[in-house]
């Protein structure tokens, strides 16, 4: 399942959240989920790294969920086992200075050669070539010391645990924004109110 904003990116959309259900999940199902956000991503390949923000990954059952951050720095093609030089002019050639509000510092091109060198002597070790095409360049931040939290269950006067409230925070955090840590109880009923109201329009298109 794929969760976007109306802003920019994937047709118009900006991809936010994905999410995947299993019957019982693990921290290892966040990989698929992140492949087809790739995927969806490809279409960005000649934006810059601004373009494409953040996207947080998510894989969980009835009990409990796991997150990842996806950070891609953007794509490079390879033909014929070598980085395209042409795709590397995206990637800076200096390390840029790292500022926690905005994203982690792309790789530079000599970190992405070096990178993908490693990679070649890992894909020969099982005799394997890189095939050709568009590769992403990124990072993929997955909490794996005790990765998991406790989902939320709807209903129930009882307290939400830790796990349960990182939910809700999350969600609110990525797909309206960081302006929701300071809401007040009103700001959160009008949002409530204008989102029903949207999706009664919209129901009587």
């Amino acid at each position: 399942m794929y969760l976007y904003t109306n802003r920019y990116t994937l047709r118009g959309l900006w991809l936010k959240v994905t999410v995947d259900f299993k019957r019982d999940a693990g921290v290892e199902n966040l990989y698929q989920p992140a492949m087809y956000t790739i995927q969806e991503l490809v279409e960005t390949a000649a934006r810059p790294k601004s373009y494409r923000p953040p996207v947080t990954i998510m894989a969980g059952d009835k009990d409990d969920w796991y997150y990842g951050i996806l950070e891609i720095d953007g794509f490079v093609w390879v033909e014929n086992h070598q980085i395209d030089q042409a795709s590397l002019q995206e990637f800076p050639e200096e390390k840029m200075e790292v500022n926690p509000k905005k994203f982690t510092p792309s790789f530079t091109r000599t970190e992405l050669q070096n990178n993908f060198e490693t990679w070649k002597k890992d894909f020969a070790k099982i005799k394997m070539r890189i095939p050709n095409g568009l590769h992403p360049v990124g990072r993929f931040f997955i909490r794996t010391v005790q990765g998991y939290n406790k989902m939320p269950t709807l209903g129930g006067e009882a307290e939400l645990a830790r796990g349960q409230k990182r939910f809700y925070d999350g969600m609110l955090k990525t797909l309206v924004g960081r302006q929701v840590t300071i809401w007040s109880p009103q700001d959160a009923l009008n949002a409530w109110n204008a989102r029903k109201c949207l999706l009664r329009c919209s129901s009587q298109r």
